[in-house]
């Protein structure tokens, strides 16, 4: 069967300018206002942008960018101006935003393109140097205090994965393992990571360190994790929640558990609730398992019961589709 060809910037741009233009304006009716078009692109992913908040700096108008990545902002002073646009994915390439100077002139729109650095671009921002030519990925982010939030430079940040290996005939998964300290802004770098495997991260800060936490590459190649290190002096958490399904019914017999919890696990009641007590704060693992499901696994920042209450929003397999968790008191 053939293999449906991805789009590409061209085609993308060429769909937007092939848009019919506004109609003139006729007799004595004012001129429409300036409009600027595009396309917001992920060049990384090699696709569009869908969601991105796209706006002209200095002005209150803004537009979002559809699944095509297509956006028109309207209402645009004649003249030079700054496009921007904004997106979650941005942070995973160390980017606020998008920005492209674009100039207005009245009655005739301006088309503009949005994209992301490509690989060897980032690779270069992120680990100062070419990307290698096989494919790899990135994993990155800060460390800091669990109960102060204080970044903290000279930390520990170990990562392991199985590379698979042949010897003798035999295909095998030799242990890797490679380890970097942050920076004095607190923030880690580990280039050349597989692209295809998990890989476990544990972060420590002299005798003190996270649980192993587990994290895989996203289709860009690149994995954001922040880590929490708890300290001498930092509190233990409760841990409350709530899980619930893929339509918003409450699991009741849902096992919830986390590492460096003081206590076996929890058991969710009819209306989905649970509590876990005593849980050492930094980032740990958090495990759900529904009978007849495979468990599942997902990272969680657990700060002091002092602090904010912590919401998180886990998209899991059905049955059990969300948990809304929180440190210091159940969610309702």
């Amino acid at each position: 069967m053939p293999t449906r060809p991805r789009p590409t910037i061209a085609a993308l741009l060429a769909g937007v300018l092939a848009l019919p233009p506004a109609a003139a304006a006729q007799g004595a009716a004012p001129a429409a206002p300036n409009v600027v078009r595009g396309v917001v692109f992920d060049s990384l992913a090699n696709r569009p942008l869908a969601g991105a908040q796209v706006f002209v700096e200095g002005l209150p108008t803004m537009a979002t960018a559809d699944a095509a990545g297509r956006f028109t902002v309207a209402g645009i002073p004649a003249g030079r101006q700054l496009l921007a646009a904004e997106h979650p994915a941005l942070a995973g390439v160390g980017l606020s935003a998008l920005r492209a100077a674009v100039d207005v002139a009245d009655g005739a729109p301006a088309d503009v393109m949005l994209s992301t650095p490509g690989r060897a671009a980032v690779w270069r921002r992120v680990c100062g140097a070419p990307p290698p030519e096989r494919d790899a990925a990135v994993l990155y982010g800060d460390v800091r205090d669990a109960g102060t939030d204080a970044r903290l430079p000279g930390a520990t940040v170990r990562v392991t994965w199985a590379a698979p290996a042949t010897a003798d005939g035999l295909r095998r998964a030799n242990p890797v393992r490679r380890e970097v300290r942050t920076d004095s802004a607190g923030v880690y770098r580990v280039c050349g990571l597989p692209h295809d495997a998990p890989v476990d991260v544990v972060a420590s800060a002299g005798p003190h360190a996270t649980g192993r936490v587990v994290v895989a590459a996203d289709d860009r190649g690149l994995v954001r994790m922040d880590l929490l290190v708890p300290r001498d002096a930092t509190p233990l958490a409760r841990v409350a929640g709530v899980v619930r399904d893929t339509a918003g019914v409450a699991r009741a017999g849902v096992h919830v558990e986390v590492d460096a919890a003081d206590g076996p696990p929890v058991v969710t009641d009819a209306e989905g609730r649970f509590a876990l007590q005593r849980v050492a704060a930094g980032t740990r693992t958090l495990r759900l398992r529904a009978p007849g499901q495979a468990p599942v696994a997902v990272p969680v920042g657990i700060r002091p019961a002092s602090m904010a209450p912590l919401e998180l929003t886990l998209r899991i397999p059905v049955p059990v589709a969300r948990v809304l968790v929180g440190a210091g008191g159940p969610s309702r």
